[in-house]
């Protein structure tokens, strides 16, 4: 079951401007770039990539233009697919290495694997995030590879997003499933796959982009600032489950 409405995607989707590449003076682009292309190699479009949720299609720039895959990817919500068609365009990326689809990534049985399956900031907006994992572990073949990235809103960032909520009306932390925030819990779903682990961590140490601050209190406004500030400060450098502010899991097949 998914926590996030769809309602919600199609309001924030249709918001969004491009043309979107991953930004490496955006210290949370910078660390999953840099991570990503450490552990995965190159080809030379002879492989492709599936991004599942896939808008607006920034991580798949990435993949075609610097590590040169074909680009897949599966949207679910109109405004989004259209959105990351647009932008692939705006990037000068040809339909002979792209495959964008508009569907349903959980009520469709999959007939083709991939090389390399990737979702970042995905799965945790599902309450059966195990099957959800497993549905992605089906779009496999050997040597694939599965990569897993997710927001961490626990510790530290658990204490300031909540103190957000209070104060607007789409409400972050009901919209995403905290549990799956947790390395030990993927890393057993790898396991359980027969998946091998290449790399499993926090990244990027604590991130103050992971929150909005606009809120109509002056008072909490300023504290949170301040917080988040000498939170940067004295966390910025640090990774751990308390304060890092991303998770990221690469695995092979």
């Amino acid at each position: 079951m998914e926590i996030t409405e769809k309602s919600f995607w199609e309001i924030f989707w249709a918001k969004i401007k491009l043309p979107q590449t991953v930004d490496y003076n955006f210290k949370n682009d910078r660390v999953i770039a840099e991570t990503i292309k450490k552990y995965i190699p190159k080809c030379n479009f002879d492989k492709n990539v599936l991004e599942i949720g896939c808008a607006p299609g920034k991580w798949l720039v990435m993949f075609n233009k610097e590590l040169n895959y074909k680009i897949c990817g599966f949207e679910y919500c109109e405004p989004a697919y259209y959105k990351t068609l647009e932008n692939l365009e705006m990037n000068g990326i040809g339909k002979n290495v792209t495959d964008i689809k508009l569907i349903d990534f959980l009520n469709i049985e999959f007939k083709k694997t991939y090389d390399i399956v990737v979702s970042l900031g995905f799965i945790e907006h599902f309450e059966n995030v195990e099957n959800i994992f497993n549905k992605h572990v089906q779009l496999l073949h050997d040597q694939s590879y599965l990569i897993i990235g997710v927001p961490n809103f626990k510790g530290l960032n658990y204490f300031i997003q909540s103190l957000i909520d209070k104060h607007i009306q789409q409400k972050i932390l009901p919209n995403h499933n905290l549990s799956v925030m947790n390395l030990k819990l993927l890393d057993s779903f790898a396991t359980t796959n027969n998946l091998n682990k290449v790399f499993s961590g926090y990244i990027g140490g604590f991130e103050p982009s992971l929150f909005n601050t606009e809120i109509d209190n002056t008072v909490l406004r300023f504290l949170l600032r301040l917080l988040i500030k000498l939170s940067s400060i004295i966390f910025g450098n640090i990774n751990n489950k308390i304060v890092s502010g991303y998770i990221l899991t690469i695995y092979k097949y």
